[in-house]
């Protein structure tokens, strides 16, 4: 992955987040729980500064994370809120 770049990979009820730290050569990673029992594997990478800008500006628990493919916008959104969504372009991995 390249610096800047963070990777989702969305399964049955999961998020992997992998951040590659090119100055050790190491991956970071981290899993949390999703609602997503579609099960059909995504897999996308972004730039982390966007997803920390909009992340700052959405004050909640919990957001929407809608992703169809990594070469479609995804959107994000308040779950509590229907005032703003935020789209993000995906990036090459």
């Amino acid at each position: 992955a390249k610096v800047g770049t963070i990777r989702l990979a969305l399964s049955k009820n999961r998020l992997e987040i992998t951040s590659a730290d090119k100055s050790s050569s190491a991956d970071m990673k981290d899993y949390m729980d999703a609602d997503y029992e579609d099960g059909t594997f995504v897999e996308a990478g972004f730039n982390w500064r966007y997803i920390d800008q909009i992340l700052s500006v959405i004050n909640c628990d919990e957001i929407s994370f809608e992703i169809i493919d990594a070469d479609m916008p995804a959107v994000i959104r308040d779950v509590n809120s229907d005032k703003s969504d935020f789209i993000i372009m995906p990036m090459q991995l």
